[in-house]
């Protein structure tokens, strides 16, 4: 009997070593359907590596991620999201990606929450900022909105969409000429 038992254990570990090693199969299939633009198929198969290993975290962000293409989908994008803060509560990337999704919906206050939050573990991220920005501007909270803007640029003077964003801070506040010259610098920028 206790020969059977330890067949039986030994029988199901690695049918747990099988079911993990498809799931990582699965996953990389995805990732690589994804890059190419494939996301329906890289969807399928992000969720057959979620059957293989329900508890794979990774594979829930990515998939999240691969929703969150699909302006229809962004619930679902949400909610892969919040699985995988469930299984990894340290998996900070999820923050901004939520933030992009709830900015997208129009939900600001949710999407300052989470850039917030991923800013409190990565302060020299210049997205981060612009995310939190947009989404002040999207509340009409404009001077914060101008000071996220300002950091991010200064985190990384080369990326010409935050001088737009800002530009257009600026603008609501009637600070036109600083308006004018965040225009100049993104063209400068943009045709380098």
């Amino acid at each position: 009997m206790l020969i059977l038992g330890l067949l039986f254990i030994s029988f199901s570990f690695h049918l747990e070593e099988s079911n993990d090693s498809i799931a990582l199969k699965h996953f990389h299939k995805g990732v690589s359907y994804s890059r190419e633009g494939l996301y329906s198929e890289a969807i399928g198969e992000f969720s057959q590596a979620i059957y293989k290993n329900p508890d794979f975290a990774d594979a829930y962000f990515q998939r999240g991620i691969t929703f969150s293409q699909y302006e229809n989908y962004r619930e679902k994008a949400l909610e892969d999201y919040n699985r995988t803060l469930e299984i990894k509560p340290d998996y900070f990337d999820v923050f901004i990606h939520r933030a992009l999704v709830h900015l997208l919906r129009g939900y600001y206050d949710l999407a300052i929450e989470d850039s917030s939050l991923a800013i409190e573990n990565d302060l020299d991220n210049a997205r981060l900022y612009h995310v939190r920005g947009m989404s002040y501007l999207g509340q009409g909270l404009y001077q914060e909105a101008i000071t996220d803007f300002s950091q991010g640029i200064h985190l990384n003077p080369d990326d010409y969409r935050i001088y737009l964003s800002r530009a257009d801070a600026y603008r609501k506040v009637g600070l036109d000429d600083l308006a004018k010259n965040d225009i100049t610098k993104a063209h400068e920028l943009e045709n380098r």
